[in-house]
């Protein structure tokens, strides 16, 4: 028995160790969390120049909360083209450029998964232009969300260590596009970088977080998820300063999708 306990002891050690780092110099404790360590992220995909990013990020949380079910043993992969064309009102856009074809803000999105589900990627594939729906009945869906948590900035943390992906709605600047490798992002050097002429909103996922010394300070950053394939960043993530800059941060509140069913509304089960 005290051999057993001795033995449980050093697991919970090892496990805690590998979600807490201990900072003995400064007598500090710095949490982290990399969700893509957990195997139940999708590999990063790609919107291309469709401004379909809501639809991404809400695929890869609601992909997330799938794999992470006991109930659930497959691996999904999510439409996210399904979900542009049902949020964005195609009628509107037909006499816009293809770099104009609008995008959709992420609680309504996840409200739409609430409602009417998701359907798979094979059954309607990313095409990166928006294309007209299909009627509601005649869609094939899998799977849908039980409800939307709001998560403030204050709270994101805990959501994220505990719960899984957070998406964030964030200030996208053209510097952006240009993150690579696995140093964090801590900024534009100048404000002017944030003109609203030249920012856009962009939805990413949150999917950890954590902190690494940079010139004997220990920088906290937020780890993100981004929809502009693997080149992006490092292989599609990229580390964002959780620090302030020119008076404001680069991630600010978010939302979660909480709880993922196969039934519908009114407890019949989808087809599957």
């Amino acid at each position: 028995m005290r051999h057993l306990r001795q033995l449980l002891f050093e697991k919970s050690n090892i496990y805690m160790k590998s979600q807490v780092s201990f900072k003995m110099q400064t007598h500090s404790v710095t949490r982290f969390r990399d969700w893509r360590i957990s195997g139940n992220l999708n590999s990063v995909r790609n919107q291309g120049e469709g401004e379909s990013c809501f639809a991404f990020a809400s695929c890869a949380a609601v992909e997330f909360l799938y794999h992470r079910h006991p109930n659930f043993e497959q691996r999904v992969l999510l439409s996210p083209q399904d979900l542009w064309n049902n949020l964005v009102d195609v009628n509107l856009l037909m006499g816009a450029d293809d770099d104009d074809e609008g995008g959709c803000s992420i609680p309504l999105a996840l409200t739409w998964i609430r409602d009417h589900g998701c359907v798979l990627e094979e059954d309607s594939p990313y095409l990166g232009v928006l294309q007209h729906p299909l009627p509601l009945n005649e869609r094939l869906v899998k799977m849908r969300i039980e409800t939307v948590v709001p998560v403030l900035s204050k709270n994101m943390e805990y959501n994220v260590f505990h719960y899984g992906p957070v998406i964030v709605s964030i200030d996208w600047i053209p510097e952006m596009e240009l993150i690579s490798g696995d140093e964090i992002y801590q900024g534009p050097r100048h404000a002017s970088a944030f003109d609203p002429t030249l920012v856009t909103r962009h939805a990413v996922l949150v999917i950890g977080f954590g902190a690494r010394r940079v010139e004997n300070e220990l920088v906290r950053f937020w780890l993100i998820q981004n929809s502009h394939g693997p080149e992006w960043g490092h292989n599609g993530c990229a580390k964002f300063t959780r620090a302030k800059i020119h008076n404001r941060y680069l991630i600010n509140d978010g939302w979660r999708p909480a709880g993922v069913t196969n039934l519908d509304a009114n407890g019949i089960e989808y087809e599957v």
